[in-house]
């Protein structure tokens, strides 16, 4: 056990020069995809990443 679990990510918009738009968020299961969360996160200035921790 001892895992850490993230729920939650809350971040701040960043300019998504590709779609020449404001973003804050991304649409993926973030659990599972670890090249999309090294995106969101990269991106955004300031995050909380809220998550739990189970214990043996």
């Amino acid at each position: 056990m001892n895992t850490k679990i993230p729920i939650m990510v809350y971040s701040s918009s960043w300019y998504d020069k590709k779609y020449d738009v404001e973003r804050s968020c991304g649409a993926v299961d973030l659990s599972n995809d670890k090249a999309a969360t090294k995106e969101l996160l990269d991106n955004s200035s300031h995050y909380f990443l809220i998550s739990y921790k189970i214990y043996d």
